[in-house]
């Protein structure tokens, strides 16, 4: 049997955000060894494996790859219910076999985890998240009577629940989190959402910020992955605190919206952004739907399209197209001053692009405000050829 220890190590050292430096200094051994153990060159020597097994926390046939009959079956649930997860379509199969899954496995917080996720979709996708704006709520408001009626709801917050009392893998928490806040708002618990939000530590406490004080080597590297760790938080929360104001006009959101957009400009003046087209393609998104939305308020609600929203919808297959290109080329990094020692893996780190942001821009324009805009669009050879790609893309 071929031992693949090395991928073991890998999958690690990853899970726990770990460099191979890091690694190294921790088992007293050279970056070139933990290199060689992971690229299969190599195998640790049997005095380090309890090392390297208590250092990630596991058992030493866990580190070697050993599964048992019940952990092949858990792992094969997962994978099918992974598939079903991203095509991001109906999840009634997916929710039954997880939950069938949890009945079997009731401590496994890798079944949980995904259960919650698909009924957290299939909330959305079946009653949605109502709200209302009125003078005195100039942002919008949950709908908190409507939202208690989601049972999808109700039962991913009681499975979300049950899985931050387990050891959860980091990834997984950061990601069970805000969601469990945000049904907890939608629902009205808003002691429940501040309870839980308190228990998190502080911006000046994030793990990013840390970093930056451990004074080594890679000083540099961790500064550079704060400040993008910083930025992508920001535009989270631009975003959130603006989008569905209605007392913000469509000219200062865009001008916040191009400010984010610069802000990236200026940290990064080379242009090679790398994963960083991603935000930058969902700034323009944001910004094509709102210079259309305040020429159709201009033109009190005549038909057209807004040039200016034409070209900020080109920017957004600029990034896209430069996002798709800069995946798959293995590890590499910014070239920027301040991110020069930032790297990327293109290959696993970043999901694979998920185009349903852009159609949906293209959707709210052609149907809700300007149904000439695909004609339009489609005039254009650059956006045409764009939007007969898309014919291959799963929706």
């Amino acid at each position: 049997m071929e031992l693949k220890i090395g991928e073991k190590i890998r999958e690690l050292r990853k899970r726990d955000g770990r460099t191979q430096e890091e690694v190294a200094s921790a088992l007293g051994v050279s970056n070139q060894a933990v290199s060689k153990w992971e690229s299969q060159n190599g195998y640790p020597d049997m005095e380090t494996v309890p090392a390297l097994a208590n250092y990630f926390g596991v058992t030493i046939d866990e580190l070697f790859g050993y599964e048992s009959e019940r952990d092949l079956k858990i792992r094969d649930i997962c994978d099918r219910a992974d598939k079903i997860l991203n095509r991001r379509e109906e999840m009634e199969e997916c929710i039954l076999l997880l939950r069938e899954a949890a009945q079997e496995f009731p401590s496994n917080a890798d079944i949980l985890v995904r259960l919650g996720y698909a009924l957290n979709y299939e909330g959305w996708r079946k009653y949605g998240g109502r709200s209302f704006t009125d003078k005195n709520h100039p942002n919008a408001t949950p709908d908190t009577a409507y939202n208690r009626g989601n049972p999808y709801w109700e039962e991913a917050a009681a499975v979300f629940e049950r899985t931050l009392g387990m050891d959860l893998k980091t990834e997984d928490r950061e990601t069970v989190l805000p969601i469990l806040l945000n049904i907890y708002s939608e629902r009205g618990e808003v002691d429940k959402a501040e309870k839980l939000a308190k228990t998190t530590p502080t911006m000046r406490n994030a793990r990013e910020v840390l970093l930056t004080m451990v004074w080594d080597e890679n000083v540099e590297r961790r500064h550079g992955e704060c400040l993008l760790a910083l930025l992508d938080l920001f535009w989270s929360q631009l975003v959130s605190a603006t989008a569905g104001r209605t007392d913000i006009p469509e000219d200062e959101k865009i001008r916040l919206y191009q400010a984010a957009a610069d802000l990236y400009k200026i940290l990064i003046p080379d242009g090679n952004y790398l994963y960083c087209h991603a935000q930058l393609c969902q700034i323009y998104q944001f910004i094509t739907n709102d210079q259309q939305l305040k020429w159709y308020l201009e033109k009190g609600g005549e038909a057209g399209v807004s040039e200016e929203a034409m070209d900020s919808f080109v920017k957004c297959l600029d990034h896209l197209d430069a996002y798709d290109a800069a995946k798959g080329r293995g590890k590499v990094r910014f070239t920027a001053p301040l991110f020069k020692d930032v790297e990327w893996d293109s290959g696993t780190e970043r999901p694979e692009t998920d185009y349903s942001g852009l159609l949906s821009v293209l959707r709210d324009l052609t149907q809700g405000l300007c149904p000439e805009f695909i004609d339009r669009l489609e005039s254009e050879p650059r956006i045409r050829k764009w939007l007969e790609g898309q014919k291959q893309v799963p929706q």
